[in-house]
């Protein structure tokens, strides 16, 4: 398998070759600007618009996925396979038969030593154009070898000898279909190489060849091989996928999309595990492939147009009809003849076709995703996407997919999701109506939820509070503030910045019915406990984090605010109390003295102890010698809260994005 720079692309692996690789995922900040008081119609926040870098990790981890999905399929014994009616049969006869050329055998040399090595490119480019079609068989399949070594495929060397003409050339043979099977596979390799190889291929038209194979040939394998190689090239970047979409690959794509399965076009070139007893395993193979290619499609700006967009959109309803029907099907479809194959191909196949199953639901989610985070511009595209993926129960299929057992899955349709509640009220309350926030915290509440689906999922939540106070006491109803506040009190960072957009963003109507059950779950003491934790860290980190420390001073004034509106004369501030009894006091004076904070935290803070916690005669002194004073605008002062302090001059200096 060989390691490449762009991780849209995949190489196919040789049979015998095993790899595993683990990695991480993360999630990428949200975009957003913060507005004094949390304006309702301002707190929606969008992701940044940076195609090349979104789910990088992710793409990582779903492409070594792929690669050990190939393997495993691969996997299996060199024998012939099995007569058992599958049209491969007569080919293979006819290709081990026809040997009168007299060309080197590539059988192995020598134990443990690979078939063919790199010095054997001059002789196998040579039979690649032998009349005997055996020869050209045999000298495809050695060079396709030599493309899929697991370090340094020598992709350049093999263009340099001019042999792509000849492969693009055998991929039209119809009549020698494991011929044109080892020749896609070679020109599949290439394409996953760098932007030169893959231009290489490019201008030899081999992408028009591959999109006419999408249709053109009856045989699954042919069909797969032609759409790993398309998915190669749409990764390639936007003029590539444009050059793709402009070609008509979408309409055959939804051919392969809609078709059903039969038999009679199964192959096993590739003798490939399970396929001789469950013929359907191959099927949903191209299916797999197909979804992985056509995410390659939907990412890159320029977003589609709006007839590819709506091509797009019946791709992704088709596909996800068939990976339901197989979802549904497939432990009938492995146990209908139990005779014929022994108990641990009968889980194995099962085990085969829900991992492919799984990974057509998260292919399908990033498509999804890349779609409903674009700027449409010329047309309301997003208008149109969601309006058409909910009328095809796509919207909802995402959301009943949010509590998926496969983490993969529950990420990527998270991300969709999200993305859709950035937008309208109106799409908020599409996904709202489906129950999403059921699954929301059915998924927060899991013992096996990660980091980076807490913060994604907060992320989300935190755009559902900042709408409608309906909305807001949805979130009540269905018990997710307090799993906020649990949060913020004791997650990681990432994950409390995230729930504390969220709980401060609900608190932004000073609603008693909101904010009363909150300070009963305890959000005065995580508020506090966040804070804490934040003035723990580093000097330079704090000053990173300013926007944060806002909205929490934001937070806690919307709390006041309520606890202030509905005192009895001479009453004091129940929440107010609540506060100070935890050190908010303290902290927020503490705050005044550090000379590099913004002053719109100066400011908050001092405005906070001013309104709140007594002391307005000194404290109006206060601002008035910090509005006047020039260089010694933040000057020494004593505060008579209870508490003493030295404000120190401030610097002045712009809060950072955090």
């Amino acid at each position: 398998i060989s390691t490449v720079c762009n991780f849209n692309k995949k190489t196919r692996c040789s049979p015998h070759l095993v790899f595993f690789c683990f990695c991480s995922s993360t999630m990428f900040k949200p975009n957003r600007e913060f507005q004094a008081g949390l304006n309702a119609d301002e707190t929606r926040r969008r992701r940044q618009d940076n195609s090349l870098s979104l789910r990088r990790k992710d793409r990582e981890n779903k492409l070594q996925q792929k690669r050990q999905r190939i393997l495993e399929r691969s996997s299996t014994s060199n024998t012939a396979v099995a007569a058992n009616g599958n049209v491969n049969n007569s080919s293979s006869s006819q290709l081990a038969n026809n040997d009168g050329s007299g060309a080197a055998s590539l059988k192995e040399r020598s134990r443990g030593k690979p078939e063919v090595t790199l010095s054997d490119l001059p002789k196998l480019v040579d039979g690649i154009y032998h009349s005997s079609l055996a020869a050209q068989y045999e000298c495809v399949k050695g060079v396709r070898i030599l493309l899929s070594q697991p370090n340094h495929p020598p992709i350049k060397q093999v263009i340099d000898s001019g042999v792509v003409p000849r492969f693009i050339q055998l991929s039209r043979e119809c009549s020698h279909p494991e011929l044109q099977y080892e020749s896609l596979w070679a020109l599949l390799n290439i394409a996953s190489g760098a932007a030169e190889c893959t231009a290489h291929i490019i201008r030899n038209n081999a992408h028009n060849v591959f999109i006419d194979l999408l249709r053109s040939s009856p045989f699954y394998e042919i069909r797969e091989q032609s759409m790993w190689a398309l998915g190669n090239i749409a990764g390639d970047g936007r003029e590539l996928k444009d050059l793709l979409l402009q070609n008509g690959i979408l309409g055959n794509a939804l051919f392969i999309c809609q078709c059903d399965f039969d038999a009679q076009y199964v192959t096993n070139f590739n003798h490939t595990q399970f396929v001789d007893h469950v013929p359907v395993v191959q099927f949903a193979a191209l299916l797999t492939t197909t979804s992985w290619a056509l995410s390659n499609l939907c990412r890159s700006s320029p977003p589609p147009t709006q007839q590819h967009l709506e091509l797009i959109i019946q791709c992704i309803v088709a596909l996800m009809k068939q990976a339901m029907h197989l979802k549904m099907s497939v432990i009938a479809s492995v146990g209908q003849d139990t005779s014929s194959m022994d108990f641990a191909n009968k889980l194995g196949a099962q085990h085969k076709l829900n991992n492919d199953v799984d990974e057509i639901f998260g292919n399908l989610a990033w498509g999804a995703s890349y779609l409903t985070g674009f700027d449409y511009g010329d047309y309301d595209g997003t208008e149109l996407l969601v309006r058409r993926l909910g009328e095809e129960g796509l919207i909802s299929s995402f959301v009943n997919l949010m509590d998926y057992g496969n983490p993969n899955v529950r990420h990527s349709c998270n991300r969709v999701i999200g993305n859709i509640l950035t937008g309208s009220d109106t799409h908020t309350k599409l996904c709202l109506n489906m129950g999403i926030l059921r699954k929301y915290h059915a998924v927060l509440t899991r013992e096996d939820s990660n980091t980076r689906e807490r913060k994604e999922i907060c992320w989300a939540l935190s755009n559902i509070t900042a709408g409608p106070t309906d909305d807001k006491l949805l979130l009540l109803e269905h018990g997710l503030y307090p799993v906020l506040i649990e949060l913020l009190k004791s997650a990681i960072y990432d994950v409390g910045r995230e729930a504390l957009w969220a709980l401060s963003n609900a608190t932004t109507n000073h609603d008693k019915r909101v904010i009363a059950p909150l300070v009963d779950f305890g959000i005065v003491e995580a508020l506090m406990a966040f804070l804490n934790r934040m003035n723990a860290t580093t000097h330079a980190q704090r000053v990173s984090q300013s926007k944060t420390l806002l909205v929490a001073l934001e937070c806690i004034e919307n709390i006041l605010i309520v606890g202030q509106q509905h005192l009895v004369q001479h009453e004091r501030n129940a929440f107010g109390k609540r506060f100070e009894e935890c050190g908010c006091c303290d902290f927020l004076e503490a705050l005044q003295t550090d000379e590099q904070i913004g002053d719109d935290v100066y400011e908050k803070s001092v405005d906070i102890i001013k309104k709140y916690f007594e002391g307005e005669e000194q404290e109006q002194a206060h601002s008035q010698q910090y509005l006047d004073g020039g260089a010694q605008a933040h000057s020494s002062t004593h505060l008579d809260y209870g508490l003493n302090t030295q404000a120190n001059q401030n610097q002045n200096q712009a809060p950072d994005d955090d």
